[in-house]
């Protein structure tokens, strides 16, 4: 998100973040908090945020969903927050993007862990 929000004040852009879930998928709540854990990080960097939850398999509407919204650029954490630091390989979402994807695609490799415990019942979501 930090990469995203810096590229976004150099350029004069907005950022979407997008999140895509299976349906009856149980991390659902996790992920509404990771959304506005994301738009408060945007916020707090000045810049333009709009989020969206696509409905299916990530590799089989993200690439669609960069074509249809005309993206210039796509920010890919290299991996997810349950994948061990020391993991040297990228996923296959990566894989997918970079090989399909209708845009540029920036892969970052940090880890933000906030001071907040994110769950799936984190509907008081405090965060610092």
């Amino acid at each position: 998100m930090k990469s995203a929000c810096a590229l976004a004040t150099l350029s004069n852009r907005s950022v979407e973040v997008v999140v895509a879930i299976e349906a009856d998928d149980p991390a659902e709540a996790l992920l509404d908090a990771h959304l506005r854990l994301a738009r408060k990080r945007a916020r707090h960097w000045g810049v333009s945020v709009q989020t969206t939850v696509l409905d299916g398999a990530a590799s089989e509407v993200l690439n669609k969903h960069l074509e249809d919204s005309g993206a210039w650029l796509v920010v890919l954490g290299r991996h997810g927050s349950d994948v061990d630091d020391g993991e040297t390989e990228p996923g296959s979402l990566i894989d997918h993007i970079m090989r399909y994807g209708p845009c540029n695609t920036l892969i970052v490799n940090s880890t933000y862990r906030p001071n907040s415990t994110l769950s799936a019942d984190s509907n008081n979501l405090q965060v610092v």
